[in-house]
């Protein structure tokens, strides 16, 4: 069980968001810029865009909850290396998995239902312009 939010119907932002979304990485993670810049380079034939989503379904991240991939893994990732909260992330799904409270950090223990979701959305509508569902998960 999780409790996050549902990426799997969520649409990809426009060509020229997307561009912008680039530039904040730039700023906010540039392990992360450099990484997809370098990927890019070994996919030149494909359009920008067309290029950012397969990047996105392909991303690959492994935490303590295991491997994700896709956008779900690539939240997780950024909300971990700046947030300081690790979350799980599979089959689109990304979010906290049920766990003893104490396997929890105490930012974690000490943010609301709200905070928790608008720090999560904030990262998932730099991506996605579509509503995502928040909720518990299987």
């Amino acid at each position: 069980m999780k409790f996050g939010l549902n990426l799997n119907e969520a649409k990809l932002l426009p060509e020229e968001k997307l561009m912008e979304t680039v530039e904040w990485l730039k700023e906010k993670d540039p392990f992360l810029y450099d990484n997809i810049i370098e990927n890019r380079k070994d996919c030149m034939d494909m359009a920008y865009p067309e290029f950012f989503s397969f990047y996105l379904e392909n991303y690959e991240y492994e935490n303590g909850y295991g491997r994700g991939y896709g956008l779900a893994a690539l939240i997780a990732y950024l909300v971990e290396e700046h947030e300081g909260i690790e979350l799980a992330a599979d089959d689109g799904i990304v979010g906290l998995e049920d766990d003893f409270p104490w396997n929890f950090n105490e930012k974690v223990l000490s943010m609301s239902r709200e905070a928790f979701l608008e720090m999560l959305c904030g990262y998932a509508y730099r991506f996605v312009e579509s509503p995502v569902t928040a909720d518990l998960f299987d």
